[in-house]
This record gives C-alpha cells, structure tokens and sequence, in this order.
C-alpha cells in the first residue's frame, strides 16, 4: 500500500476543516471522481482503492490510502496522484457535483441526528473538549446545516484554492512493500531475543518472573464485593419502549391494516410506516434460488456491476456509467447492492443468501421528487440495463485487485474455510467465496478477450430471471401520514416502477397478474452439508502474512424456528460464558492466550460457534475453551446468581440494541418477515430472557454442548503462521479425551480449494 499525507487545517479551523472534507469527497468518494478515475476506474488499475482520511488533532493530518498497489506500481502513485489532481484543478472543477456532495453531507447529518443522535452529537462534544477554545466553536461544531449552507455559497476559485494549498504542503509518503526475506529476518530476531532474555535470567530468574506474573494475574481475578453489583436495581423489561412501528403486507393475515393499497402491487409487497422518519427507504429483494447452476457463479459480480454501469433512458438515450454514478449520488441518500437479505458484502453473501438486496434511500421533500427519482433509477438499473464489456473488464479487474489482501487476512481465511467445509457447492454462500471468485473472475477476463458478448448474454439472462415479478419482493419504510394521501405511496410504483417493467417485458406478454407464492425464502441452513457429507472434519491452513492464530469451529443444532424455546436460555449462557470479567475472559483473553473469543448462536444457520481470534497460544486458548464448557457440563463448576442477572441483563440490551435507531428497526422488520416473525418478536424475546433461571442454564449446557468438541459432529478450520502448523497439529491431538482432532494440513489457502 501507498499513505500520503499532509498536515491539515488547526482542529480550531471548523469550517474551513468541513470545507476540505468535501473537496475531498470530490477528488475520491465515487468511481466517477478524478483519482478513482485515474487509479482504479481503469482497463490496468493502479490499486484497487483509494481513500482519504483525517486524524483530528491539535493540527490534523489529511492522508491518501491507496490499497493493493503491485510492487512494480509503488514508485509510481506519488507522481501521478499530484498530477491528478493539478490536471483536474487546470481542468476546472465540476461545480454540479460539488453541489451534490454538500447537499448529500447536509441529508447525512439529518439522517444521522435521525438515526443516531447520541452519536452525532457526542462525537462533536468530546472534539470540542479536546481541542475547543470557546462555547462558539461548540456552536459551530452542532451546527453542521448551517456551515453547508454556507459552504453552498462558494465559488470554484475557493475549491481550487483549497485543494492548491494542500498539495503545495509538504507531503510524507509511506511505501508498505511486502518482504519475504525481512519476515523471516524479523521472525529470526525475535526468537533470539527471546533466547537471549532467556540465558539474562537463567533458571531462578525464569521461576521469580513466572511467579510475578501469577501474583499479578491472581491479583487481577480478585471480584468486586456482590454487594456492590447487587444494589443496582434491574428495571423490568415492560418499561422497555420500542419504535412505533405499523408492519402491513399484502400477504400475511397477522398484518395490521393500512391505508396504502399494497393489494395493487403484483408481488410481495411490505409497508412498515414508522411515524419518527423523514425519509423513505426501501429494499427490493429478488429471489435467486430457481436461477440456473451456470449462471450463479456470476451472481456477486452482477451486483458489482449494478449501479457501476451504462443505463437507458425512458426514450432509449443512453446514460454512461459515469451519469449512473453521479446521478444515484446526487438523487439518492443511501445506496447498496447484495449477496444476501441484510449484512452481504464482497466475497460474503449475508442472511438468506439466495436473494439479492438492493437498497436505496431518500429524502421526503415536499413535492416527492426525490422517491420518484429514486424509484426512477431502480428501474433504469434493472430494466434499461446497457452493458458493455470494457466496463465490466474494469470492474473484473477492480474486483480481482482486492483478492490478494483478504488472502493475507487471518480471520478471512478461516472463515473462508470454515465455510468451504461445511456449505454445499453452487449454492451463492459457496460461490462467493474469495478462492471460488478468483476461478470465476479470471475465466471472465479470458471470455472478454475471446468471446465477451456470451459473458454480457449470461449476465442479461440473469437479469431477465431476477426480474420476473414473482421473483420480487418490497420492503418499504416511511412515515405514511406525511404524505398528502396513501396513494402517493404507491404512485411512483406504478407509474414508473411498473410500467417501466411492462414496456421492457412487453414481447413476453407484460403479465401483471400478482403471484405472491413463487417467492423461495431459503435460509443458510438449508444449504449445509450433512455432517456425513462433510470430507474434512478439522482443517489448519499456513498463512505467512500472520503472525497470530485464527480458529473457527461449528456444530450443528436442532434448532430451525425463531421462536424456539431454548433461543433465551442459550442466549444467556452464551453470554455467561463470555461477557466481560466471565470464564472466557479470565482463563482466555485474561491469561493472553487469545486476544478475541467468542461462542455464538445462530438460527439463520443452525448452529453454534466457536471462534478464537488473534490467539497468541491456540491450542492453550482451545483446551481452556474445552475446560470451561466441560466444567459447567459436568456440574464441577456451578452456575451463579450474580453472574446470570448480568448475563440476563448483557442479552437484555443486546436485543434492545437491534431496534436502536429507525434504521434498525426498519431492518429488524425486513427480517421479521423473513423470520415469519411479527413486530413483536423482539419485545417478545426480551420477556423470555428475563425469565431464564439457573436451572435452564444447566439444561441447555448439558443438551447443546455434550459433543461440541467431538470431532465426528463439529467441524473446525485454523489458520496460522507456517511455522505454527505442526506445533498446533500436536497439541490437538493431545487435547483431553473426547477432544482430539487430527487436523488436515494444508500448505496455503490455494490448496484449500485446490
């Protein structure tokens, strides 16, 4: 990678600092701006992503971080990000888009007082105590709107000038260039000064700092008094107040009622009108699972190319990719397309991985100019889609040019492999995969070169099926009563969205008929191998870009509905097991054996995990994980009062914390459908939890843990140092009975998908 960075504006300077933020932006933030366009936006790409950052201070640093960049590039960034930027700012600067980024920032700091007022204003009260002189900086630090408005008002020449007085600065430029050699000369180093230390001591020194550290780790493992814990009042969970949320559809008779007409919507169609919000968001999920075997390794790169790709017009006009861009940034407050229902990502398909999730969100102004616009572009994007082939290229390689850094990432890699064990092939989870991506992508580099238009026939064919309207469904949130009537709702859906639709479908028959059981919601658990499918139960793999060890094991539960009866009490345990100052916490990371540790539940994939990560001694951490959950099994280490109404508590506002803001809440609906779930499902939980006793932590512990580590029903994947493998390997095969695991090696993570 390649930082350049510069020294800022004074931490004093408010304005002129939120000025530079969007001169910035300008220069960065999307693929149509001039140094994504010159670095990354490319047929050879210089790096795979470039961003700019500030570290507030007294007097703040302003840094360019340029991703990926391949060795024989690394002399060359600095040059040419200079020259950039000088030829744009001769050039003259695109005042239309500055204007949307300001506009954007203002929406930003709305939605973000919406969203999530104790952090907007929290993290300006704390820059203001650190680095603040006087209560009107206080003023100008909460009073963003009003310093946009300002900013509204400047012309090029003031941009320009900002942007020269950066670049005439001085500049620091820090080249990180991977080395072989100087690992192995680090890693030498250390083990002799360990040696070193080892011979300073000798045998009595060594016995006097290992009883120093025991006296020291005793003394931290001391308890505060209950007494002090106790008088704390735990308040009931019924003051717990939740959003107001109405939860209508046009297919579940446990909907409330509203006045929008959903019925008129020809697929599955849900409305939460949530009254706090001045926005309107919107999630348009397609169902991918019927689509064809061939076609599905292209699904990730599909949702890459949305949004980053030449459209038509409504009169066939085409609009560059570079219009697409601007346009979603100028008309759309948020934008997102994904692998998965909520939480998808690159390389990573999220909860209810056959459907693909486009997401945008507006602003509500007055005339609605902005839903409809919006509106407007989802379906230009879905339905007046117009590709070409060196845009795809260059998103290929875009793509293909991040790969290389998550093949260095110790927690990637074992989570990659984890779920290569365990997930059944062709299916989005198992294609996503970075390996399984890396295949896909090259083989469409060779297809562009000799035959593009079949890779560009595929990817319109997976349009064509996406697309089908029994294949689609809404989810839509806004605050109903501030529209003039309900059917303003619906409006732009069927003026534009639909409509859109029939003419582009009008050789297939344009059939709106409503089909509202074609829909497949098929969770990530129904896409698991059996336990007897599964070939390689344990796995470790050498990772030389990592120093710590990285561990990921599941099994399998008997746990497939949301409302299931043991989800609360597990739930605590988990937490009792975890949470600060518990067992895991004491004998894992408290002894520094692994920096991170966690046992967690999941009922979207019907199965508990384990995960130790950053582990400076695995195996240690692994038998102490084996000691504590034996231990509570068994009985020889009890269950305690105090420590599970702290547990209740944690889970407590855990749950509380999914339906924090509007946002939040909005998603936690979208999945409450997915779920089968109603609105309630979360205030529900809490009552559960608050219930859970001693009695149920014992039952669940005995029922879900008794073979979690016995190799024929878990299965585990290690990703480590080279030179760890065989020490690891070792000492799994001496954990305690019951416990053994005879880990598969293998030499890199291209072996793993070999």
């Amino acid at each position: 990678m390649v930082l350049i960075g510069f020294r800022g504006t004074k931490a004093v300077e408010i304005y002129k600092s939120l000025c530079y933020c969007i001169i910035l932006d300008y220069f960065v933030d999307t693929s149509v701006a001039p140094l994504r366009q010159a670095f990354v936006e490319t047929e050879n790409p210089l790096c795979s992503n470039v961003k700019w950052s500030v570290m507030e201070a007294t007097e703040c640093t302003i840094y360019f971080k340029f991703s990926n960049v391949e060795v024989k590039n690394l002399e060359v960034i600095q040059p040419k990000f200079f020259k950039t930027i000088q030829d744009e700012l001769e050039k003259g600067l695109n005042m239309d888009r500055i204007s949307a980024i300001i506009e954007k920032k203002r929406l930003e700091t709305l939605n973000s007082l919406e969203d999530s007022p104790h952090e907007a204003t929290s993290g300006e009260v704390i820059g203001h105590i650190l680095f603040g002189v006087n209560k009107e900086e206080l003023t100008q630090r909460l009073n963003k709107t009003k310093q946009l408005a300002e900013a509204a008002k400047q012309n090029e020449d003031y941009w320009k000038g900002l942007m020269n007085e950066l670049i005439a600065k001085p500049c620091v430029e820090i080249i990180g260039q991977p080395s072989k050699e100087e690992k192995a000369k680090l890693a030498k180093e250390v083990e002799a000064m360990i040696e070193q230390r080892r011979k300073e001591l000798g045998d009595e020194g060594l016995k006097a700092k290992g009883k120093e550290l025991e006296d020291a780790v005793e003394h931290n493992e001391v308890e505060a008094p209950e007494e002090m814990l106790s008088i704390v009042p735990i308040p009931s969970a019924d003051k717990i107040h939740f959003h107001n949320l109405t939860m209508s559809s046009n297919y579940r008779s446990i909907d409330e009622p509203t006045k929008v007409d959903l019925k008129a919507f020809p697929f599955i169609t849900e409305l939460d009108d949530i009254q706090e919000t001045q926005f309107i968001n919107w999630s348009l999920l397609l169902d991918t699972s019927l689509l064809k075997e061939s076609l599905k390794p292209y699904l990730m790169l599909w949702t890459e190319l949305i949004g980053e790709t030449a459209v038509k017009d409504e009169s066939g006009s085409p609009i560059s990719y570079e219009e697409v861009v601007a346009g979603l940034e100028r008309d759309l407050l948020g934008y997102s397309c994904e692998l998965g229902a909520v939480n998808g990502g690159r390389f990573s398909a999220g909860s209810f991985p056959e459907m693909i999730s486009i997401s945008m969100k507006v602003d509500r102004d007055s005339q609605l100019k902005k839903y409809t616009q919006g509106v407007t572009w989802l379906s230009r994007l879905l339905f007046r889609q117009n590709l070409e082939a060196e845009r795809v290229k260059s998103i290929v390689q875009k793509v293909l040019n991040t790969i290389d850094s998550v093949k260095r990432n110790g927690r990637a890699v074992c989570k990659a492999t984890h779920l290569k064990m365990i997930v059944k092939p062709n299916c989005n989870t198992y294609n996503c995969l970075v390996l399984n991506q890396e295949k896909i992508l090259k083989s469409c580099l060779e297809l562009l070169e000799n035959d593009p238009q079949k890779l560009l026939s595929d990817l319109q064919e997976i349009t064509s099926h996406v697309t089908q309207l029994k294949f689609m469904r809404l989810h839509l949130t806004t605050a109903v009563q501030r529209f003039e009537s309900p059917e303003q709702v619906q409006t732009p859906w069927l003026q534009v969205f639909l409509n859109t639709w029939s003419v582009t479908n009008s050789a297939a028959g344009g059939d709106l008929r409503a089909d509202y059981g074609s829909f497949s919601v098929l969770k990530t658990s129904q896409l698991m191998k059996t336990p007897d499918e599964i070939e390689v139960k344990s796995a470790i793999v050498a990772v030389g870009a990592v120093e710590s060890s990285f561990l990921v094991q599941c099994q399998f539960v008997d746990i497939h509905s949301y409302d299931h009866d043991d989800i609360p009490p597990l739930m605590v345990l988990l937490e009792y097991l975890t949470g600060l100052e518990g067992p895991m916490w004491r004998l894992i990371r408290g002894l520094g054996y692994s920096y991170g540790y966690s046992v967690h539940l999941s009922v979207e994939t019907s199965s508990i995990t384990l995960a130790l990560m950053k582990a400076t001694n695995l195996s240690k951490a692994y038998e102490k994980a084996i000691e504590i959950i034996q231990g509570f099994m068994s009985g020889s280490e009890e269950f305690e009062e105090m420590t599970l109404e702290a547990s209740r508590s944690s889970v407590m506002f855990e749950v509380i914390e999914r339906e924090k803001t509007i946002g939040d809440a909005s998603a936690e609906s979208l999945m409450n459908h997915l779920r089968q779930m109603d609105k309630h499902y979360n205030k529900n939980l809490l009552k559960k939890v608050s219930q859970v006793e001693l009695d149920d932590l014992k039952r669940v512990c005995q029922k879900y843990f008794v073979k979690f580590f016995d190799e024929s029903s878990s299965f585990c994947a290690i990703t480590c140092h080279p030179s760890k493998v065989d020490e690891i390997c070792s000492k799994f095969a001496c954990m305690p009975d019951g416990c053994q695991r005879t880990l598969t090696k293998f030499e890199s993570f291209d072996h793993v998908f070999a």
